[in-house]
């Protein structure tokens, strides 16, 4: 599958301390950069759907977009991952992707704890297509396994060749019955800690495809499967 770029933006404590206009410049950079190049390369003719999982400090939060292809197969055109970035910054790139994703049909974000103010934000700028989700034992149940099958049979597809990215997709695991993430972290390339982030946006992401869509569509062929590896051990 053709490359697919992860996007990294980690800041250090002092950031966070400086001027909220400072950082919301030093941003907007940053999008104009980096972000928007990416964005004006998708196709505006194309649907799209998303997830995030949300992480401040401890944890990243990790922003994934889906393409609907011609297949109806899914694909992500890059991920983001932000590191230790403020609240109102966090918002501030979330809604400018949003805003630039083509015929965004529906988006799942991470509804827990600190979560809840970055989805309820979302929610506010972008109506009802975003969902805000409160991940429990219950909703893992109810959407891992369509998740597995679909990094399996190809339906998700162009999953970026990240040492990191697929760390986290193999930290599913079995608990008490329950596919989800366990309680151990990781440790990333760049030496920081991981808690299977990018899985669970993967998962969002996947959730919104299906369940947030307001045109469904129906598959008529499946590729062979050829995803086995992604989930190996699961």
């Amino acid at each position: 599958s053709p490359y697919t770029p992860v996007v990294r933006l980690t800041k250090n404590d002092e950031f966070g301390l400086m001027p909220e206009p400072a950082r919301r410049k030093e941003i907007d950079d940053w999008i104009a950069d980096t972000l928007q190049p990416l964005l004006d390369e998708l196709d505006p003719l194309k649907t799209s759907f998303f997830g995030e999982d949300f992480g401040r400090s401890g944890d990243l939060t990790v922003l994934v977009p889906l393409i609907q292809q011609q297949g109806l197969q899914q694909r992500p055109p890059f991920v983001v991952e932000l590191g230790n970035i403020p609240f109102k910054q966090q918002e501030q790139i979330l809604i400018h992707l949003l805003n630039g994703l083509p015929n965004l049909r529906g988006a799942a974000l991470d509804a827990r704890g600190n979560g809840q103010s970055l989805a309820e934000a979302a929610q506010d700028a972008m109506g009802s297509v975003v969902e805000c989700v409160m991940l429990s034992e219950s909703w893992y149940r109810a959407n891992t396994a369509q998740f597995k099958a679909a990094l399996e049979d190809g339906d998700l597809d162009g999953i970026p060749k990240d040492d990191d990215i697929l760390t986290d997709l193999r930290a599913l695991e079995i608990v008490r019955g329950v596919p989800r993430i366990p309680e151990v972290r990781t440790k990333g390339g760049d030496g920081n800690k991981r808690h299977g982030d990018s899985a669970i946006a993967f998962l969002l992401a996947h959730y919104a495809s299906r369940e947030l869509n307001d045109a469904p569509v129906t598959v008529t062929s499946r590729q062979p499967r050829g995803g086995e590896n992604l989930t190996a051990g699961y």
